[in-house]
C-alpha cells in the first residue's frame, strides 16, 4: 500500500521539480537577468539536486502520509514553494552546498518535531462571550482608525490602483494599526467566516466577506482579497476525503499546473506578467533573496537581532535593519527585499540559527496541532495558511506578531474551546 502512494507522490515532486529548473533557465533567469538571476550550472550538483529530491521526499511521505494535524498541508507548502526552489537554484547557479544542506537539516528537525507529542491547552471558559467582545472591540477600533484617518475617500475595488489606495493609507498608518488590520483581515474576519461556514450562518459569512472587501478597499492589500477566497474554497476542497487523504500528491501537481499555465501565457502572449507573478515571485524570489542574504552576511558580521528585539542591549553596527542593507549594499536602490525565515536566521545567528528557527518552527507547529485536535480539520488550516506563509518572505519574528500568527492561534483556541461546547448545526 505504500508503495502504491509513494510512487505517485514522489514522480509528481520529480517533474515538479524538473518544471523549477526549466522555467528559472528559460524564463526567469532569461528575462529578469536585471535582477541578479543568472544560470552557471554545476552539473554534479544537478545530478546531486534529484538525489536530495528523492530521499527528502520519501522521508517527507513516511513523516507526513497518515497525520491529520493542520501542520501537514504547511510543512508540504513550504517543501514545494521554498525548498524545491532553494535546491533547483543550488545547482543552476553553483550556491553553496554547506548553506542548502543545513536548511535540508533544519526542514527535517522541525518535521520531526510536529510527530513528537502534542501540545494540549486546556479549553478555555465562556469562550464565546470572550471571543465576541474581543472581536467587537478590535472590529470597531481597526475600521474606525481607518474611516477616522479617511478610508471611505481612498475606497477602491480596481485592482490597476491599489498602490495609490496603499500608499495613501501608507500616509496615515500608525504603530498599532500595523498590527492590528493584519489581524483583522487574517485572524477575526476569517474567522467569522470560518463561523458561518460551521455553524451554516449565512450571516456571519457575508459579514466576514463584508468586513474583508471593505478593508481591502480602504487600505489595497491584495491579499486581503485573496483571503477569503481561499478560506471559502479550502473549508469546501477538503472537506473530500479522496482530496484529503491525496493532498500532498495533489498539490504537487497543483504547484506544477499554475507555474506551466504562467509559462505558457508568456509564450503565447509574449506577456511576462503571469509568469513573473507565479513562477519568479511566488517561487524563486524567496529562494534567490535566501542566497543573497547568504552571501552578504557570511563575509560580515551577524546582526544577533540588534535591529528588532536586543536594540536596547546592544548596538547594531549597520544602523539600520538587514532590509535596508540588502538593498542598499546590493541592489543600489529603495525597496523591500524581505528575506524568509531560514535566511533571517543565518543573517542574525549563523548556521546554527538555521536549526534553532527550526526547532521554534517546530513547536509552534505542534501546538497549532494541539489546538485543532476539536476542530475540523478543514477550518483549523484556513485560520492560519496565511499568516504561516508569511515565513516564506518574512523573519520568524515578524510572522509571529506582525503577520498574525501568534494571534490565529488564540483564535483557534478559543475557537476549540466553543466546540466543546456548542454542536454545529
Amino acid at each position: 500500500m505504500l508503495k502504491n502512494k509513494i510512487l505517485p507522490f514522489t514522480a509528481s515532486v520529480i517533474a515538479y521539480k524538473a518544471l523549477c529548473d526549466y522555467f528559472y533557465i528559460n524564463f526567469v533567469a532569461e528575462l529578469f537577468f536585471y535582477d541578479g538571476y543568472y544560470v552557471n550550472i554545476n552539473y554534479f550538483k544537478y545530478i546531486e539536486t534529484y538525489l536530495l529530491i528523492i530521499f527528502s521526499a520519501g522521508i517527507l511521505y513516511a513523516f507526513l502520509r497518515n497525520y491529520r494535524g493542520p501542520s501537514k498541508i504547511i510543512l508540504y507548502i513550504f517543501y514545494l514553494n521554498l525548498i524545491i526552489p532553494l535546491i533547483s537554484i543550488y545547482a543552476l547557479e553553483d550556491q553553496p552546498r554547506v548553506y542548502i544542506y543545513t536548511i535540508m537539516l533544519g526542514f527535517l528537525l522541525t518535521l520531526s518535531l510536529t510527530r513528537t507529542r502534542k501540545i494540549r491547552l486546556p479549553a478555555v471558559s465562556n469562550g464565546k462571550l470572550l471571543l465576541t467582545v474581543f472581536f467587537a472591540l478590535m472590529t470597531t477600533y481597526v475600521y474606525g482608525y481607518l474611516i477616522a484617518t479617511g478610508g471611505l475617500g481612498r475606497i477602491n475595488f480596481d485592482l490597476s490602483l491599489v498602490y495609490e489606495t496603499r500608499a495613501q493609507y501608507s500616509s496615515t498608518a500608525n504603530g498599532l494599526s500595523s498590527y492590528l488590520i493584519p489581524w483583522q483581515a487574517y485572524g477575526v474576519n476569517n474567522m467569522i467566516i470560518a463561523l458561518g461556514i460551521i455553524f451554516r450562518k449565512r450571516f456571519l459569512l457575508l459579514l466576514g466577506i463584508g468586513l474583508q472587501l471593505l478593508l481591502f478597499g480602504m487600505i489595497g492589500q491584495k491579499s486581503f482579497l485573496f483571503a477569503p477566497v481561499l478560506v471559502i474554497f479550502l473549508s469546501y476542497f477538503l472537506k473530500k476525503k479522496f482530496i484529503y487523504n491525496n493532498i500532498m500528491t495533489l498539490l504537487a501537481i497543483g504547484f506544477s499546473v499554475i507555474t506551466l499555465l504562467g509559462f505558457l501565457h508568456y509564450k503565447f502572449t509574449s506577456d511576462p506578467l503571469m509568469g513573473s507573478i507565479f513562477i519568479r515571485r511566488l517561487l524563486f524570489t524567496p529562494a534567490k533573496l535566501h542566497y543573497i542574504y547568504y552571501e552578504y552576511f557570511s563575509e560580515m558580521p551577524k546582526m544577533y537581532l540588534t535591529h528588532s528585539f536586543f536594540s536596547p542591549f546592544a548596538e547594531n553596527s549597520y544602523g539600520m535593519g538587514p532590509v535596508e542593507v540588502i538593498a542598499n549594499q546590493i541592489y543600489g536602490r529603495d525597496f523591500s527585499p524581505n528575506v524568509g525565515i531560514y535566511g533571517d536566521a543565518y543573517l542574525n545567528f549563523g548556521l546554527g540559527g538555521i536549526l534553532f528557527y527550526s526547532i521554534i518552527l517546530g513547536v509552534i507547529l505542534k501546538l497549532l496541532d494541539g489546538i485543532s485536535l476539536s476542530l475540523p480539520k478543514n477550518i483549523s488550516i484556513t485560520i492560519v495558511i496565511i499568516p504561516f506563509m508569511a515565513m516564506l518572505n518574512s523573519a520568524l519574528p515578524t510572522s509571529l506578531a506582525t503577520h498574525g500568527i501568534l494571534f490565529s492561534l488564540f483564535c483557534l483556541w478559543i475557537l476549540s474551546g466553543i466546540l466543546k461546547q456548542i454542536k454545529p448545526v
